[in-house]
């Protein structure tokens, strides 16, 4: 966490893992193959027939069956990777990524997005 930001400071930062563009029956065979995942599943904004599942990747969990499922599927790397978002108070010098994030991009590599709101 940047040192300028105090207890009383908002800071939330999230780290997910998303596929984007991908088709309902890609939704019904992602969320039955990896029923354990907390999918969040959402209207693709490119294309409103098309959709976005996500889950928030949390520290101490395995991730191998998820990372094992998406290479099989062979998606683009386009299509999926990391999400991360920082809502704040006051802008922050940087996002550090923590070790398990790290390892898990490494891995599986694709895309990082990046959402920044400074309230």
């Amino acid at each position: 966490m940047d040192q300028s930001v105090t207890e009383s400071t908002y800071y939330d930062l999230r780290f997910a893992f998303r596929v984007l563009d991908i088709s309902a029956d890609d939704v019904s065979e992602l969320t039955t193959s990896l029923p354990d995942i907390p999918w969040l599943i959402g209207e693709y904004y490119k294309n409103p027939e098309r959709r976005v599942a996500s889950v928030d990747l949390e520290e101490g969990k395995s991730y191998e069956k998820l990372i094992e499922y998406i290479r099989k599927k062979q998606f683009p790397e386009s299509n999926y990777g990391l999400f991360v978002s920082l809502t704040a108070e006051q802008s922050a010098t940087g996002i550090d990524f923590p070790e398990y994030i790290i390892r898990f991009y490494k891995e599986l590599g694709g895309q990082i997005a990046i959402s920044i709101i400074v309230m």
